[in-house]
């Protein structure tokens, strides 16, 4: 089951370091096309979402501390709102609240990912492991752009970061519901 556990959450940060790096590299044309500002005000997009992700890993142990096993289904919901919120903007502002919300949700994913799916892993493959996990985010950068072609059926960047949106918050009901289900098991156990 060690396996079946490192291999979900390895699937889980390849998806979503996917619509990590889509919103980093379409947002500064998105904000161009639909006239929100030249491509300058889209470069800051990028430093915004930046900025989104320095603060939300330095605030994660202490977020991690309160909500826990739940951190991720937050940073799920996070990052699903953020896409869906570029998806539906009418202005830069949004925009630039969207990417952050998607900085900020992978300032949160990565460490929990990276040190959850690690406690699965006996202490001398801890190496082995961190390359693996490794492989899913540099495979996620790599084939981000074929991947978001082959989802984005409305052929608009709108449509994809919708898209994004609907993938990210079903990962979320996947995620929650696996959290009911360890805390169920470990009620049982308990008692």
């Amino acid at each position: 089951t060690s396996k079946v556990q490192f291999g979900y959450y390895w699937i889980v940060m390849f998806i979503l370091m996917v619509f990590y790096m889509t919103v980093n590299v379409k947002i500064p044309t998105f904000i161009l096309n639909n006239n929100f500002g030249p491509l300058s005000v889209g470069s800051s997009a990028v430093v915004v979402m930046s900025v989104g992700t320095i603060i939300g890993g330095l605030i994660y142990g202490y977020v991690e501390s309160i909500v826990k096993e739940a951190t991720l289904v937050m940073a799920i919901v996070i990052e699903a709102i953020g896409v869906f919120m570029i998806s539906t903007s009418g202005s830069a502002t949004a925009c630039f609240i969207g990417a952050f919300s998607v900085g900020f949700s992978f300032g949160l994913f990565i460490p929990f990912i990276f040190s959850k799916g690690l406690s699965f892993v006996p202490k001398k493959y801890g190496n082995d492991a961190t390359t693996i996990l490794m492989l899913s985010t540099n495979g996620a950068n790599f084939l981000c752009p074929y991947v978001s072609k082959f989802i984005n059926v409305g052929g608009t960047d709108r449509s994809l970061f919708m898209i994004a949106g609907i993938i990210a918050s079903v990962l979320g009901v996947i995620e929650l519901i696996k959290l009911f289900a360890n805390n169920s098991r470990r009620t049982v156990t308990e008692s």
